[in-house]
């Protein structure tokens, strides 16, 4: 039975349903306090669980100790209200979404205690209005006037009002404080017991009848506790990690576990070894060193939620599709989604907090690179962009941005649509858990984070995007200034309908290899999209490629000859290398200029080879090992070479200006040894 039973939710809010632990006595409290105080005001920083103490277990609570409480809906879709949108007044505003909070008629012009004894039944009630930082961040008069309400409902009813915010919006409560209110003030602690921590490990295991042993819940919740003290440092002196750290990263690596757990077999009987390689595939992708178990914890937990994003992003858009007439379409521009989401993510958090935005706000955010402003405003305002040639011709900038350059503008302009529509359909979905929507005035999409945490996360992703070449990379999609994409198999392109133009399969040494030809993938990110996975290229020959500043990462190339390419500024990083050739055309060596080779390793004799260089200035072997690096015939100016266990140098018919080399490498010259000394 796979891991992927046990139902670690990931960095979100606890809904109607889960099992809230921890707060037995704050739920206590809560119920007490409203059957004697009119105003509970609830109020902690970011992150100690507000939302999911009342949603997953203070709302039940109440109900089960005999209270009616509307359900919880967010500002979002009570503001986009159209009833509400039509209104002026902060006053007017304020009366509609308190209607609207407790279920009843926005055009109910009665006393309020009169709708509430009706809504009620006649018995107790309680009224919950959560996250009001939400609300008095941008319209503070609204909210100050719904605050103004509670407090003289609440007084003239005697129906509790409960009022939740983070704790920096403590001071713009005090309107729900009118005369003769009595105010509870109760401040929502963090949970950071070990016991507690520990069931919130162990819990979602057992349900499945899984298992996981008391030392490794312990080095667990250790983590957790390293990153959360050095969390608090830094808010006072500066150091540690930045930020907070709160049930939200716990939850976030939990998930990440369970994650790579189900792509590795691991069973929900979850061992220290299972825990151990869990560690270590998280330590070589996100490189840190796991040898200090308290640099470990800092770096596991504090990087949690970053990680929950980028393994979440890279797995939804993996294969990313697009709802057309309710189904689900691929996208031909597969690099698109990220692309798309790296343009607009930081436009939804601001200072740490969500921020909505509709999707006529984004569109200009995730084009404006290749529309003109008049072209960005043009596609904002259609609901719906079926004919877009005449818009098309408008936006004269419109260019390849990284797909087909020989695309028409309409075709194109609609693959972005539909690339932000991928991506917002992913995050949105249960899978992903990162963003939700409402439907606005219109029908329009409004789209806001599940949780504030999500925010910065997101931005630093988006970060993180824009300064590596162009995305991770899945598969290989043989098209004209498309993006290499994973795991070549030539049989993949044996049927001509599934050929593009700039691929065939050829016989070469009677084995099937798939010829790719002048495609462009400049500056691209080549490698797998999992921490722990390698991407093969096998049975391949890439004719007049540009590789300009690209990064071959974690990558297998087993009988790969590159010919006629530029490798300009290129890195092949982490990479295993079997029968590989480098053939640039004469007097072309240029084309391999500052090309970099970091820990990558060759196999026995058939390792690289790179054949009658003409031209080329500088090549770096940085930490290499294994078998052969062979260099067949022609002038070259600077080599510089280290190794991190054996290697070879083989030099045949070769002149080189200047030679650097160091740590175990053994140098062949024309078929006979030469001592580095020689050579340095």
């Amino acid at each position: 039975m796979s891991i992927g039973e046990i139902d670690w939710r990931g960095p979100r809010p606890l809904r109607e349903g889960d099992e809230l632990l921890g707060r037995a006595a704050d739920l206590r409290e809560l119920v007490d306090r409203c059957e004697t105080w009119d105003v509970i005001r609830i109020t902690a920083r970011s992150g100690v669980g507000k939302t999911s103490f009342i949603t997953a277990g203070g709302r039940q609570a109440l109900m089960d100790a005999g209270y009616h409480v509307p359900i919880i809906q967010r500002w979002t879709r009570l503001l986009a209200n159209p009833r509400v949108r039509e209104l002026d007044t902060p006053d007017e505003i304020a009366r509609a979404l308190y209607l609207l909070v407790i279920g009843a008629d926005v055009n109910d012009g009665r006393r309020l205690t009169e709708i509430l004894e009706e809504v009620s039944g006649g018995g107790e009630m309680a009224v919950i209005l959560d996250q009001m930082e939400e609300l008095l961040r941008y319209q503070e008069a609204v909210g100050a006037a719904l605050l103004r309400l509670a407090g003289t409902t609440a007084r003239d009813s005697r129906v509790p009002q409960i009022v939740i915010a983070r704790s920096e919006y403590a001071e713009l409560l005090d309107p729900v404080e009118v005369r003769d209110v009595h105010t509870w003030p109760m401040k929502l602690k963090e949970i950071t017991g070990a016991k507690t921590l520990g069931r919130i490990v162990t819990v979602p295991v057992e349900a499945v009848d899984g298992s996981i042993g008391q030392a490794e819940v312990e080095r667990i919740v250790g983590w957790w506790t390293t990153a959360h003290e050095s969390a608090l440092m830094s808010r006072s002196t500066g150091a540690g990690l930045a930020g907070g750290v709160g049930l939200l990263h716990l939850q976030a690596l939990l998930w990440s576990l369970r994650d790579w757990g189900a792509r590795h077999g691991v069973s929900k009987h979850i061992s220290a070894q299972d825990l151990e390689r869990f560690v270590a595939a998280r330590a070589a992708y996100r490189g840190f060193d796991a040898s200090d178990e308290e640099a470990l914890g800092r770096h596991l937990i504090g990087d949690a939620v970053v990680a929950y994003v980028d393994d979440t992003v890279a797995a939804l858009t993996a294969d990313p599709t697009v709802t057309r007439d309710g189904t689900p379409t691929p996208l031909t521009w597969r690099n698109g989604p990220r692309l798309m989401l790296s343009r607009i993510a930081p436009a939804l958090s601001s200072g740490g907090y969500k921020v909505p935005q509709a999707r006529s706000s984004l569109i200009p955010l995730a084009l404006g690179a290749e529309l003109t402003q008049s072209g960005a405003r043009a596609v904002a305002e259609l609901s719906s962009a079926d004919d877009l040639t005449d818009l098309a011709q408008r936006t004269r900038r419109l260019a390849g941005a990284g797909v087909g350059a020989d695309w028409d503008r309409p075709r194109l302009l609609r693959e972005m649509l539909d690339a932000l529509d991928a991506v917002l359909e992913a995050l949105r979905s249960d899978e992903a858990n990162l963003l939700r929507v409402f439907d606005a005035v219109k029908g329009e999409s409004i789209y806001e984070l599940v949780h504030d945490g999500i925010g910065p996360a997101l931005t630093r992703w988006a970060q993180e995007y824009a300064e590596r070449p162009v995305s991770t990379v899945n598969r290989i999609v043989a098209e004209p200034g498309g993006a290499i994409l994973h795991s070549l198999s030539p049989e993949t392109f044996e049927e001509p309908q599934d050929l593009w133009d700039a691929v065939v399969v050829e016989e070469v040494d009677g084995r099937k290899t798939a010829v790719l030809d002048e495609l462009r993938w400049q500056s691209n990110y080549i490698g797998p999209a999992g921490d722990d996975e390698r991407l093969e290229l096998r049975d391949l020959v890439v004719r007049r490629a540009d590789f300009t500043g690209a990064a071959f990462v974690a990558c297998d190339l087993v009988r790969v000859r590159f010919e006629d390419c530029r490798f300009t500024g290129a890195v092949f990083l982490g990479c295993t290398l079997a029968d590989v050739e480098f053939a640039p055309e004469a007097a072309s060596g240029d084309k391999l200029d500052l090309l970099t080779f970091v820990r990558c390793e060759t196999w026995d004799e058939t390792g690289v080879t790179f054949t009658d260089l003409q031209g080329t200035t500088g090549l770096f072997l940085t930490a290499v090992s294994g078998g052969t690096w062979h260099f067949a015939g022609g002038r070259f100016s600077h080599l510089v070479g280290t190794a991190a266990a054996p290697a070879k140098l083989v030099f045949d018919d070769v002149t080189v200006r200047h030679v650097t080399a160091e740590g175990q490498l053994e140098v062949i010259r024309d078929g006979e040894p030469v001592p580095l000394s020689e050579l340095t």
